[in-house]
């Protein structure tokens, strides 16, 4: 039979052992309002007292409603820091350049800044690799 206690407090350890060898003060994850980050949030909040959810509405009722009610319930019961960044603007602009474009044509764009974050943080400084536009 499964030790839910056990299996907890070993996720809550990991957790702790990430941040201190990481040297980071605190956690930061993305509150969806659905089962999978509602567990990731309290996790970490029993690990780290300083973790902040990000909720991301975009323009749907779902996401302004059930689902951020959701969310905020789970982090005012396990007293989690929530913020919100309305991305309905972002996703008004991917839609309007995805339907510009032809179909069958594929934009090509440099790699996010968290896969540089990363690279940096691994100790392998930043990168030198130029991403360059197609022609």
């Amino acid at each position: 039979m499964r030790d839910y206690a056990k299996e907890f407090e070993n996720r809550v350890a990991f957790i702790r052992d990430l941040l201190k060898s990481s040297g980071a003060k605190g956690v930061i994850y993305g509150n969806s309002g659905g089962k999978d980050s509602a567990l990731v949030g309290i996790l970490c909040k029993a690990a780290c007292d300083n973790t902040v959810g990000i909720m991301m509405p975009c323009a749907s009722k779902r996401n302004f409603g059930e689902d951020m009610t959701d969310g905020l319930a789970v982090a005012e019961q396990f007293n989690i820091e929530t913020r919100t960044v309305d991305l309905t603007a972002e996703k008004e602009l991917v839609m309007r350049r995805h339907d510009a474009q032809p179909e069958g044509d594929v934009e090509h764009r440099p790699a996010p800044a968290h896969a540089h974050a990363l690279h940096h943080r691994r100790g392998r400084g930043p990168s030198r690799r130029r991403h360059r536009q197609p022609q």
